[in-house]
């Protein structure tokens, strides 16, 4: 169920998830620092195998076994996290956010797709979708407001009102959910509930641009290991989930 431009966009993920560990670690984590190196440097040679071949046979195998490894890696810093035995800069939620997008990604690479799917499974699954899509939006505005420095108030309460109207629309996903699940329609309220996904993520990637521009450009204050790779990173994220939504509603 995926295509080059699906593992492109994952393998670039999972690439900066492990720089985020990187950059994030003490100095003093030198076997951490060294395994997240290398999940690095491994997901940036599949992102550019993939790049520059027209078929993945060669690479899926190895794709495969890299990414369950890195999740088992991920498991082993949250477990740390937990027993306060390692030393991050990122919060255990950072780290569970990642596990859950490369389970996501190893569900893509693992899942056929169904043989027989009627409309009414079709709208289940992407309300399904929707409500991950949004909620992962949700999430990377919480972040943003936690890592800037307190000075920047008014792009810290921006992040946060992005926070709380994307919670409400989750909210609301998921009332449609039940209401489509019950009735078995996929009618107006479907279409709306993704075109206000879609008008949120835009104006979301709008403000995360303005800020990774003003991060480039040392004018805004913000913890020292925030650099412009992170609300870059959430921007090709959200432009994915914005073409996934279009291609559903077409």
């Amino acid at each position: 169920m995926y295509n080059k431009e699906d593992l492109l966009f994952w393998t670039g993920i999972m690439r900066d998830h492990a720089n985020f560990q990187v950059d994030t670690l003490a100095p003093k984590e030198h076997a951490f620092i060294e395994k997240s190196t290398y999940f690095m440097e491994l997901f940036k040679q599949f992102n550019l195998e993939i790049q520059n071949s027209d078929s993945i046979k060669k690479t899926y195998p190895k794709l495969l076994n890299g990414l369950k490894c890195f999740i088992d890696y991920k498991r082993g810093i949250l477990a740390n996290q937990l027993q306060c035995t390692i030393a991050i800069n990122l919060p255990p939620n950072n780290i569970n956010h990642q596990i859950i997008e490369a389970n996501q990604f190893m569900m893509l690479l693992t899942t056929p797709a169904p043989k027989h799917m009627d409309a009414n499974m079709k709208t289940m699954m992407y309300t399904e979708q929707l409500k991950q899509w949004i909620s992962d939006t949700a999430f990377h505005a919480s972040l943003l407001s936690a890592v800037l420095d307190p000075v920047e108030e008014m792009q810290i309460q921006q992040a946060m009102g992005f926070k709380m109207n994307l919670q409400k629309l989750y909210i609301k996903a998921s009332e449609v959910q039940i209401m489509l699940m019950h009735t078995g329609l996929a009618d107006g309220a479907l279409l709306q509930l993704s075109n206000e996904s879609i008008l949120m993520m835009t104006e979301f990637i709008l403000f995360c641009e303005k800020i990774k521009e003003l991060r480039q450009a040392c004018k805004i204050l913000a913890q020292g290991t925030f650099t412009p790779l992170v609300p870059d990173h959430f921007i090709r994220e959200q432009q994915h989930w914005i073409e996934k939504i279009k291609e559903n509603i077409k």
